[in-house]
């Protein structure tokens, strides 16, 4: 499909919409971007067993019906999802070779439910350096009626203590704390603060501090859909273009959360 060219692949699932805003961002490599429409968790975990071949791998029958190309036809290859799109992006990351031939992946508000432990594989190998993972949440649950209370907040949390475990196992360097750091650019602050862990994994907790589950969102679930454009710009043309990201943004004085007391509750109310 691209031969004899250089190209970057960003396939984005979920019930996603690529909007000439998308087809705006300013890459500084040739990238394409990749739809896999659906709507669902059930719908993309389906669609993860359908792609599962004889070895367990899902991402080059991936590759192929969706993008029309192999693994080896691309340079970075960036798996994205929002909302119902971690149904897939979940299971093929507990494989653990298609994991580690996923460059990067973030997550718009698509992380609902336990047991989440593709999410939670992929984010110890950013943590660690093997791979860049950035998750943008609000405070909603992904489906009450169904029985499916934890919301997308909570969700992230157990990931990423799961996470941090998993990463910790693997070094005696040191531990796996998140650590408070300034939004990159053009990504807007978050009122429960930009969070790092490790070197390379990231979390934009988009709820004001201590409000009630469903409440307190800086944005709504649909607007995360959007808000990809900003943290794909932010984080996706950098690291495709071979910058390293693991440097801490620090939260200094008028950057970030604009008061000291909003910063330390939120501090303080991640962990509860």
């Amino acid at each position: 499909m691209w031969q004899n060219r250089t190209v970057d692949l960003v396939i984005y699932a979920g019930p996603v919409i690529i909007k000439p805003a998308f087809r705006d961002i300013p890459w500084k490599r040739e990238t394409e971007i990749v739809p896999i429409v659906g709507s669902g968790s059930t719908y993309f975990g389906t669609l993860a067993g359908d792609m599962r071949d004889s070895t367990g791998r899902m991402l080059p029958n991936l590759l192929r019906r969706y993008a029309g190309v192999d693994r080896q036809d691309i340079d970075k290859l960036a798996l994205c999802a929002f909302s119902a799109g971690w149904g897939l992006l979940n299971r093929l990351f507990q494989n653990d070779d298609d994991r580690a031939e996923v460059d990067a992946c973030v997550l718009s508000d698509a992380a609902f439910g336990t047991g989440l432990h593709g999410h939670a594989m992929y984010a110890t190998d950013a943590m660690l350096g093997r791979h860049l993972m950035v998750a943008t949440t609000t405070n909603n649950s992904a489906n009450p009626s169904l029985g499916i209370m934890k919301t997308g907040r909570d969700t992230w949390l157990e990931i990423e203590s799961e996470a941090k475990l998993s990463a910790s196992e693997e070094t005696t360097f040191r531990a796996f704390e998140p650590e408070q750091v300034a939004p990159r650019n053009p990504m807007p602050p978050a009122s429960g603060g930009v969070w790092r862990t490790g070197k390379a994994c990231y979390w934009y907790d988009y709820t004001a501090p201590m409000a009630a589950p469903g409440t307190g969102n800086d944005f709504t679930h649909v607007e995360h859909h959007d808000l990809a454009v900003e943290a794909w710009t932010a984080y996706l043309i950098p690291y495709f273009a071979g910058a390293w990201l693991g440097v801490p943004w620090k939260v200094v004085a008028g950057v970030g959360a604009a008061a000291a007391g909003v910063v330390g509750a939120a501090a303080i109310w991640r962990y509860t």
